[in-house]
Formats: C-alpha cells, structure tokens, sequence
C-alpha cells in the first residue's frame, strides 16, 4: 500500500468530519456524504474515498476527496493522478488529505489546479483520527461556482432557530452584488511623518444613518474625486462601489496650531457633502480619495460607519477611539507623544487633547506589526484594514447576521437597548479607549440587571490591550454643537499597579478618582508587560464551557497554536463563578525574553445565559481566512513581526481557530 497506514480508519474520521460540516452548514438542504464510493466521469469510473452530493436550491453541489494515511510526503504524482479525476468528474471542490504532508512539487501542482491540500496530525484516539474540515475554502470555492444564484457561501444556519425574532438579514444579499477591487489604493504616498501630504482628509463624523448628510474635508495639491465602497466579502473582492462624486477642485490646508494641551485640531471647510441613501445597508465604508488630472496622482481614505437600528445576532463595533488615541497627524501627535518636558513617547498621563477632527496618519511601525512598508496603502484607514476588516470580511463571507456600530453609537446606546438589539457585542483588534458611558453601558447590558425578557449580552474581545484607558470627550473648540469631537485620557479601568505606576509615573495627574475594573467585565486585566508574541497554548479542553468551545478541532490541553498571540495581551483572570482559562502562556516580550506573567484567555458565564469570551490578542481575526485570502496586495497573508523573528500562521491552526469562532457563535446563539 505504499507506505499506508490504518487508511480505512483515516478515511473513515474524514468522512465522519465532512459529515458534520454538512449538518452544520447545509441542514435542511438534500446533501449526502458517502465514503468510498464510485462516479461515473466521461472518460471511466472514478473511486473517490470520501465526497458530498447533493442540491441546494437546485444548484448542483459535488466536494470530493482523497485520503493518503502515509508515512512519507505525498508527492507531485499523486497529486496529478487525482487532478485528472477532479478534471474528469467536475466537482465543485476537491480536497486531498494525508497525515505527513506534501513535498513542493505536489503543492505548486495543487495550487495551480485548484486542489487544497490539508496535511492533519498523525494522532488518535482508537481508530478516530482527527480531522479538520477546510470549511472557509470549501464555502469559498462553492459560492464561486454558483456565482449568479443562491449564494451557498452564505447560507451558515445557525443550529438555533431565531425565527420568531421577525426580522430579516440583509448581509447575504448584499454580497450578492457585483463586487470590485478598485477600492484598493494604489496611489499611496506617505512621507517620513506617516502622513499623505498631497491628499488627505477627515469625515464630520464617524457614524452616519441613513438619511444623514456626509461631510468630508480634504486638502489636496490637485482636483479629485471620492469613491465610496462599502467593505463586506462580495465574493472576495472586499467591497462595492456605491457612489462616485464629480471632480472636485483642490485645496492645500495648512497645519492647524498647537493648542491646549497638544490639542491639533483642523477646521478645514467641507469639500464633499451628500446624503446617505436609504438603500445603504449598515456596514463600514471607505471613501478612497484619488487626484486626477496630474501625471502622478495620490490617493489616501477617510473611513465611516453606517449603523442602523434593526435586531441581529451581532454587533460588530468598530474602535475609532483607540484610533484617534494613536494617530499621531500631523507629526507625532497622539495621546503617548508628550512634547513637554520631559519630552516622552509611551506617555500616559492626562495632559494631551487630541482630535477627530484631523486625517489619520499611518501607525507606528511596531504597532502595525506586519512588515511595514506592505502597508502604506492603507493610510487614512488608522487601524480598522489591519486589525479589523478581516473579522469583517470573514463573517460577511459567510452570511452572518450582523450591523455594525462605532464607540458613539455605544456611548449614546443604553443597556436595554443594547439587548434588544442583538445576542451578542464584537470588539476586536485593539479596543482601548472607552468612555463610562460605553463602558456602562456594555457592561450593564452584560449583567442584564433590568427586568426585560432577553438573555444577556453576549461579548466577545478578539482583541487585545482592551479596556484599558478611560476617556473625556468634549466638543469641537470651533463649534460646540458638535459633541464629542475631542478625547482626553483621564485614567485606567481598574487599579493603577505598581509595576504601570513605575512605567508611567505621569500617572499621578489623573485627578477622577477610581474607575471600575475591567477585568470583572472582561475576564482578566492587564499584567506586566502587556506586549509580547506567544503560542495559544490551549487549556480546560474538557471543561463544561472548554469542551463546546474546543469542539471538532481534535485540540488537548497544552496543544499550541503558533503565533496567535500578540501584541497586547491580558492575564490575572478574575474569580467569576463558572469562568474557564481557555490558554495560557508566557509570552517572549519586546526584549526576546519570556515575559513574568502569564497571558490567559477566558470565558465565563453570564447571569441570563449569555457568555464573555476575551481571546487575550489583538490577532485572532487574522486568522479566520485561510480558505479565502484577504483582497490585500500581495498575496494576503497576514505576517507578523515578534523579538524572535517574523511569524507566519500555519494553515492548520488558522482552520481550528475558524472552527473554535465558529462554535463560539454558536455558543452564544444557543
């Protein structure tokens, strides 16, 4: 058998795995999985060790699959023999598994032939070997084949029926729409500030309904135009083109002066105002300024939210707080750049103003964390492309049900609200900054202390260094209508440890007295260092809420998942009753030594059946799209730079880290 091993117990846990795949996403549909199993193509007989057949909404639905138990690599002839079958029987998707892995012929072969290649752990228990399924990959292939009709990408069913809360998800249909590309900007200039001096703009505001009037400044050295995109999935192109202005002449603003506090504050006219149709569904959009009528033009972003007021099963929230607290337009001017004396970056007192209103200048290089120059084309965007669009661009992908929200759609919001609304709240990236309203306001609808009849708020934090820094907004110094327009950090969430007292002795200026502690709404707090890269190292597997949570991943205590963690973290998990360490390691710090405290991840129950799951990184939602990749130039993938070199996520642990988010949806749907 060339090498094989036991390849019937092998073929048998990748059928028992597919199986459930179905279930999970195609339940009520006429799909059937076999194993071993003959086809009939045009040019013979074909017997294909595991595959799926079947209709949904009449489209045709075929996924085959090949099963290789070596004990060498599987190599280009295999591949190629099984290519041949692919060419003949058509499948929507082919897949081919094996324990060991592939050489490089056999890779490049697969690649260029539509084949994924899944290399899984040569572990088991008995005969159960443990499979994970390439669910983004299939769902990715399969809404390309029927592209025009059903979307199956996005028919994810949730195993609970909410049917009974009367309202309808628009998301799958509006990835339908034709999608394009051309939101990415390829006409990026950023200069030794990390700023776009020959266009670059700023919106009114962050959030705007339906209905509400748009108003963007800009100064540019050249007439221009803005294409507004709405970002989602469409088919893996990222966004849709929803309205393009006439040219526009441009303007050069000037710097604005140093005011009160460090405060850079512009007063730029409007350039662009127009009226957001009723048709737009809640969602980020980007305006993509790009000169014209010049031999080399510029381009940059302003970025907004479209929130709504409908029911959904997720609140997807942006963090526009932290990114306002770190934009240091127009040259090293953010909440850490202290230009008193003595002069301090990291500074982290309450003597620096900063604005929204103001273009927002590229992050630091070792906040990005990805190679920096792979990102100049975001600039204008802060943090959101790097840190948020994929969990974006992942669960539009699949069709959940979820709208969308900025910080001051949470600070105006209240807990009822809140939980009327929606089963669960996502914060993700870096979410830093909250003011006590935001934070009242989400941890109350956490402990649903009211009399309404809904669950709890469900929260997930894919995120790291979150609720950290409490903030003071205040209105715009030009205009005091318009609220909101400027922060001010005024002291942390929870107790001011010694080791950040020693870190930041600038911290004896916050003059509010005690804030509440978000590790009791998060589940853990920050712990000294707070920055550093480690492996999830996985943990309570078995537990009553671990066991749900690690389902189908075939993952045991103290398995790791490379590089997932990074570059803030939290630790020192609370004494909530029923909460759960899901991983914890010590993380290698900004030194390249291991770090004294331990991260942890945590889930916990909440008091009306609502779970907080914190993932302890601000990394997780780049690893959700392994299947489909990331419409980024370049080839997509996310890398990230760490003290012990540059780390790059391995396809297999991307595929449980969508699985183990797959199940927690489930969980707080349940």
């Amino acid at each position: 058998m060339d090498g094989q091993q036991d390849y019937r117990a092998y073929e048998r846990s990748v059928k028992a795995e597919l199986e459930r795949f179905v279930e999970t996403h195609f339940d009520g549909h006429e799909i059937t999985v076999y194993g071993s199993r003959v086809y009939e193509g045009k040019s013979g007989n074909h017997q294909i060790d595991v595959s799926a057949s079947g209709t949904i909404g009449g489209v045709r639905v075929f996924i085959i699959g090949e099963c290789k138990c070596y004990t060498r690599k599987v190599g280009k002839r295999e591949v190629t023999a099984f290519s041949a079958i692919k060419a003949d029987l058509e499948p929507n998707f082919a897949f081919m598994f094996t324990t060991v892995g592939f050489d490089s012929g056999a890779q490049e072969f697969a690649t260029a032939n539509g084949i994924k290649l899944v290399k899984q752990p040569q572990r088991r228990e008995g005969d159960i070997w443990e499979i994970v399924i390439p669910v983004a990959a299939i769902m990715a292939s399969l809404s390309r084949e029927v592209q025009g009709r059903e979307r199956l990408l996005t028919t994810y069913t949730p195993r609970v029926d909410h049917s009974t809360r009367n309202r309808m998800n628009p998301i799958p249909a509006e990835n339908q729409r034709p999608g394009t590309r051309s939101w990415i900007n390829t006409n990026a200039r950023v200069d030794s500030r990390r700023r776009s001096p020959d266009i670059e703009g700023y919106c009114s505001k962050l959030s705007y309904r339906t209905g509400e009037r748009v108003q963007i400044s800009v100064s540019s050295t050249a007439p221009f135009i803005v294409e507004f995109y709405r970002l989602g999935f469409y088919g893996g192109d990222g966004a849709r083109l929803m309205h393009t202005t006439d040219v526009i002449q441009g303007t050069q603003r000037g710097d604005p002066p140093i005011g009160d506090r460090q405060l850079r504050e512009c007063d730029w006219p409007p350039s662009v105002e127009f009226s957001i149709p009723s048709d737009w569904v809640s969602g980020v959009y980007l305006g993509k300024l790009t000169q014209v009528d010049v031999s080399s033009p510029a381009g940059s972003y302003v970025i907004f939210v479209v929130p709504d007021d409908r029911s959904c099963d997720f609140l997807f929230k942006c963090s526009e707080t932290t990114w306002s607290a770190y934009n240091g337009w127009p040259d090293d001017f953010s909440l850490y750049d202290f230009h008193g004396t003595p002069a301090k970056v990291g500074y982290w007192g309450p003597e620096i103003r900063v604005s929204f209103d103001r273009p927002y200048a590229l992050a630091q290089p070792w906040y990005m964390l990805h190679e920096p120059g792979r990102l100049s084309w975001m600039i204008g965007a802060s943090q959101f492309l790097t840190f948020e669009y994929p969990l974006l661009f992942w669960m539009e992908a699949r069709g959940f049900d979820v709208s969308y929200m900025s910080c001051m759609d949470l600070h105006d919001s209240s807990p009822v609200r809140l939980r009327q609304r929606a089963r669960a709240l996502l914060s993700t990236g870096h979410d830093e900054y909250y003011s006590v309203p935001m934070f009242n306001n989400l941890r109350n609808a956490v402990e649903a202390s009211d009399d309404i009849p809904q669950n709890g708020l469900s929260v997930a934090f894919l995120c790291g260094g979150s609720l950290t820094g409490v903030l003071e907004l205040a209105p715009s110094t030009f205009d005091g209508s318009r609220q909101n327009r400027i922060i001010r950090r005024i002291g942390r969430w929870g107790p001011i440890e010694p080791w950040l007292m020693t870190a930041a002795p600038e911290q004896a200026g916050f003059t509010d007295g005690d804030f509440a502690d978000a590790g009791e709404l998060m589940g853990a707090r920050l712990v000294e260092p707070a920055v550093g890269v480690a492996e999830w190292r996985c943990l309570n597997t078995t537990g009553p809420l671990g066991s749900r949570f690690y389902s189908g991943t075939g993952l045991r205590d103290d398995d790791g998942l490379r590089g997932l963690v990074g570059h803030e973290f939290t630790g020192n998990p609370v004494g909530r009753p029923g909460l759960e360490v899901l991983a914890e390691e010590r993380p290698f710090g900004g030194d390249g030594q291991v770090t004294p405290n331990k991260y942890t991840a945590t889930i916990y129950p909440g008091p009306k059946g609502n779970l907080v799951f914190n993932a302890s990184t601000m990394w997780w939602p780049q690893f959700l799209n392994i299947g489909t990749r990331l419409p980024f130039p370049g080839d997509g993938v996310p890398r990230f730079t760490s003290p012990t070199g540059l780390l790059e996520q391995r396809s297999e642990d991307m595929q449980r880290v969508e699985r183990i988010t797959l199940n927690l949806f489930e969980m707080f749907l349940a």
